[in-house]
């Protein structure tokens, strides 16, 4: 709706009003907010704002598009190999910043990926889904912090290890059955 020449005042005014109201209910006044909360999440400083896109690294391409994920505020994440085109020092530290961030922002994330030890690092639960796909073969619940270890600690400690060797070993299990 547009504020009409000639019109009354008293009708301008009611249609500013329906304007205001409506930007400010679509979030007008928050977003950049929002955008600028999201992105130090993710460890970005306003040095970033300005960069183009093809100028980032992997790793903050990736942190960048979850970050617009996160701006649409969905209900379930589903990340599919995010990490796959990162370089293995990078791939760590993203994963680790995107867990923190999933935790803080107490989102749901279906992560797909065929690295153990990303799946074990970041999940509560992982499904085993056997070579021909259709139903879950196994269910591993992921307790970590039931067991009072700390997330720093995650990848040296011993239950890190039986987390590895028991999916290591379904997976193998299974290579032996398809052969």
């Amino acid at each position: 709706a547009e504020i009409e020449a000639g019109s009354s005042g008293a009708a301008q005014m009611e249609k500013l009003d329906r304007l205001h109201l409506a930007y400010e209910q679509k979030g007008g006044y928050t977003y950049k907010s929002e955008i600028t909360g999201i992105l130090h999440s993710m460890a970005f400083t306003s040095e970033f704002y300005n960069k183009k896109i093809g100028s980032l690294s992997g790793g903050e391409r990736t942190r960048l598009a979850l970050a617009a994920l996160l701006l649409e505020k969905p209900d379930l994440l589903l990340l599919d190999e995010p990490f796959s085109a990162l370089d293995y020092q990078t791939r760590l530290q993203v994963s680790e910043d995107v867990r923190d961030i999933i935790k803080t922002e107490q989102k749901t994330a279906i992560l797909v990926t065929h690295d153990i030890s990303e799946a074990i690092s970041m999940a509560d639960t992982v499904f085993l889904l056997p070579k021909i796909p259709g139903y879950v073969k196994k269910v591993i619940p992921i307790e970590f912090e039931k067991q009072g270890i700390a997330h720093e600690s995650i990848r040296q400690s011993k239950l890190f290890q039986e987390y590895f060797d028991l999916i290591w070993k379904e997976l193998q299990n299974e290579n032996k059955e398809t052969r």
